[in-house]
C-alpha cells in the first residue's frame, strides 16, 4: 500500500481488525515480495535496488546502493522476487540475473542467529 507521499510501503494489520500500521518508511518503493524473519521482528525485501531488512523502527541496507543502472552493474541488481531468511535468521537468499540465467545469492544478515540448532537438528 502507498503512504501519503505515494511510496509503496509494507503495512501490517491485526487479524482482529483495526487500522493498517505502516511497517516500512523508506524514501523508495518496496519492489519485491518479502518474508518475515524467524522471530517475527524483521522483514526482508528489495528497496532502491538493494536487499534490505526492516524492523518497525529502521531499515538496514545489506547490499550496496546502485544510483545509476547501466550495463556494467545491472547484474548486481536483486530481482524483485522472494527475499528469504534462512531458518536461523543469519542469512538471506535472493535472485540476480547474471550470465543469461537467474542465480541464487546468499548473504549474511546483520542479525545474530535467532534460533540455534539443538543436537537432534531441531531449531530451538
Amino acid at each position: 500500500m502507498r503512504d501519503d507521499a505515494g511510496i509503496v510501503q509494507l503495512w501490517t494489520i491485526s487479524p482482529n481488525g483495526g487500522s493498517p500500521r505502516q511497517w516500512t518508511h523508506g524514501l523508495h518503493d518496496v519492489t519485491s515480495a518479502f518474508t518475515w524473519s524467524p522471530d517475527g521482528k524483521n522483514i526482508a525485501h528489495v528497496m532502491d535496488h538493494s536487499i534490505c531488512i526492516s524492523s518497525e523502527t529502521e531499515t538496514i541496507r545489506l547490499t550496496p546502493q546502485i544510483n545509476e543502472i547501466n550495463e556494467k552493474n545491472e547484474t548486481e541488481l536483486p530481482l524483485p522476487y522472494a527475499v528469504v531468511f534462512s531458518p536461523d535468521g543469519s542469512k538471506i537468499a535472493f535472485l540476480r540475473h547474471q550470465y543469461q540465467a537467474n542465480h541464487i545469492v546468499v548473504i549474511e544478515t546483520s542479525l545474530l542467529p535467532i534460533y540455534r540448532p539443538h543436537r537432534d537438528g531441531i531449531f530451538v
